[in-house]
């Protein structure tokens, strides 16, 4: 079907560059700060617009559960023929069997009282271009 999108090679960089800059008024107003970590001029073949949703989604739940003055960092790096991102927040973190499920459609973490556990990291593979 040639209305189906296909893979480009896409500036990883300069995505998350952009997706910080989206979000970082969201952030001030919660005094949580965004920063990257993107080591070089990365390139990833991704569908136009995929990246920018899985970053939003991931930013948003990392804002969410980010305590007033943490840092939210978002790291990019060469790993092989890889390229690993990296969503790092001061968040709850999930139990060993929501980690299990949360791919599953429609998973919804259970609400804690505690919001204030150990950071969790999580990340995305992209096969670089």
């Amino acid at each position: 079907d040639s209305t189906t999108a296909q893979p480009e090679s896409l500036d990883l960089t300069a995505l998350v560059a952009e997706r910080i800059d989206a979000w970082s008024a969201l952030a001030a107003e919660q005094d949580v700060a965004l920063h990257s970590e993107v080591a070089g001029d990365l390139a990833i073949r991704a569908t136009p617009g995929r990246i920018e949703q899985v970053l939003d989604n991931v930013l948003a739940n990392a804002l969410d559960v980010s305590p007033a003055g943490s840092t939210i960092v978002v790291r990019g790096v060469e790993a092989g023929p890889w390229i690993e991102l990296h969503v790092v927040d001061r968040g709850t973190g999930m139990s060993r069997e929501e980690r299990a499920d949360a791919f599953g459609s429609f998973w919804r973490a259970r609400c804690r009282g505690n919001w204030r556990r150990p950071r969790r990291d999580w990340w995305r593979r992209f096969r670089g271009s």
